[in-house]
Formats: C-alpha cells, sequence, structure tokens
C-alpha cells in the first residue's frame, strides 16, 4: 500500500511484476488504521505488513534506509505465504 493514487501503486506493481495485490491509499484512511504516519509530519514510514488470505497478519517489515532488504524480507514472506496456502496469493499492504 502507499498514499500515492490507485493508478500509480498499479502501476508501481506492474513495473515490478508482483504477485500479490497492492493498494494506493491516496485520501490515507488506511494508513492511519495502521498507524504508519510519522508523528508531527503527514508522511507515511516504509512499513509492510504482510497479510494472509484470512486477514492475519503474518509479517510487519519497516527499514526506512534499507530498501533492498525491505523488499527481500516482504517478498520472502510473501513467497512462503503463497507455498503454505496453496498459491492463492497473499496480501502485501505498503
Amino acid at each position: 500500500m502507499s498514499t500515492d493514487d490507485h493508478k500509480t501503486q498499479c502501476e508501481f506493481a506492474e513495473s515490478l511484476k508482483v504477485l500479490f495485490p497492492m493498494v494506493g491509499d491516496k485520501d490515507g484512511s488506511i494508513s492511519r488504521q495502521y498507524d504508519v504516519f510519522w508523528p508531527f509530519i503527514k508522511m507515511v514510514r516504509r512499513v509492510t505488513f504482510v497479510i494472509d488470505p484470512e486477514g492475519t497478519i503474518r509479517g510487519v517489515f519497516q527499514h526506512e534506509f534499507a530498501i533492498g532488504k525491505h523488499v527481500d524480507e516482504a517478498v520472502a514472506a510473501v513467497e512462503r505465504l503463497m507455498k503454505k496456502f496453496g498459491g492463492r496469493a497473499a496480501s502485501s499492504a505498503s
């Protein structure tokens, strides 16, 4: 998930060829529910929640500056869930 608009988020997901849904949250309503805004400023932290098909959060990754590590860990968590759930896509909210 991102606070970008839905179209921008879809283009980003397509450019990475991700196999899981990604969501645009232009108005920040979902980001507020996940408490990812920095205190006192209207910017979101770089946090990825990996959510299984049953809606359970299975991983939370926060690396503001180690972007490669962040992506690698989140993708590995999604891949593990896809194996566990028989290939059904897990959700990632980044």
